[in-house]
């Protein structure tokens, strides 16, 4: 946290269900967000972790009803933490789960999940990795709008949209403009999973900054790196915030 804070960043997003963000970890977000103030870092949202891969387009009710229950302490969590949303993934795509029945189970998971987080006065951010599903901006704008819960919206993944190799962020990012509640940003090249530094990347990073100002978008925009280098912290986290910068600032 004091390399992140140096190197200008204002906020951090944690992942529940590693490190001391257990499940049963009790205190572990009151001193998660101790930590945080201390270096005037605020903690704006979690990611859901893998769990909810494993969990959301199960066949088995048991295996759901498990991972609603790992939701609700996420919310309690992130409450605690001061922030205001959960990332969430639709669950991973399954050979003995049909993609028509995926989608209903994810979304009915996904509402139960949402009320859920209506209840404690927080959100759901439903993001585009690479779990397989949906498979196209078209199809998450109707998965999305069959949500239709005021409390689950898209947590936007521009990086993602290159490295899955399903088109371009920038058309992505009007078509859902109405359900985008956070973007996330990484170094992505076309068709490749690993990172690679935010200006090497294949993203079009003018393209999407003007997409982004263009919706009238004013919230957070939170890089994910694969890893995070802690050999050379100080300069690692100052190469990421200087990149963020030059991409802020494109027009």
């Amino acid at each position: 946290m004091p390399y992140i804070a140096a190197a200008g960043f204002t906020a951090i997003e944690p992942t529940f269900g590693v490190g001391i963000l257990r499940p049963d970890s009790g205190t572990a977000a009151g001193e998660l967000l101790a930590r945080a103030q201390a270096h005037n870092l605020a903690v704006p949202s979690f990611r859901g972790g893998r769990f909810f891969w494993e969990t959301v387009s199960s066949p088995d009710p048991a295996a759901r009803e498990a991972g609603l229950e790992y939701g609700r302490r996420a919310l309690d969590a992130l409450a605690t933490a001061g922030g205001s949303l959960l990332l969430a993934v639709p669950g991973r795509k399954r050979p003995d789960v049909p993609y028509e029945e995926h989608w209903e189970l994810a979304r009915e998971f996904l509402v139960r999940l949402g009320d859920e987080a209506a209840a404690r006065g927080l959100e759901v951010g439903v993001e585009n990795v690479e779990c397989g599903f949906p498979l196209s901006v078209r199809d998450w704008k109707e998965f999305l709008g069959c949500i239709d819960h005021p409390a689950v919206g898209m947590y936007f993944d521009a990086g993602n949209v290159i490295r899955l190799d399903y088109g371009y962020p920038e058309q992505w990012i009007p078509s859902l403009a109405s359900f985008i509640r956070r973007i996330h940003v990484k170094g992505a090249m076309r068709g490749k999973m690993p990172c690679v530094p935010l200006p090497e990347s294949d993203v079009d990073w003018t393209a999407v900054m003007r997409a982004v100002r263009g919706i009238g978008y004013s919230g957070w925009i939170i890089v994910e790196p694969d890893r995070v280098d802690t050999h050379d912290s100080p300069n690692y986290f100052k190469s990421l915030a200087d990149a963020m910068e030059e991409i802020f600032h494109l027009r």
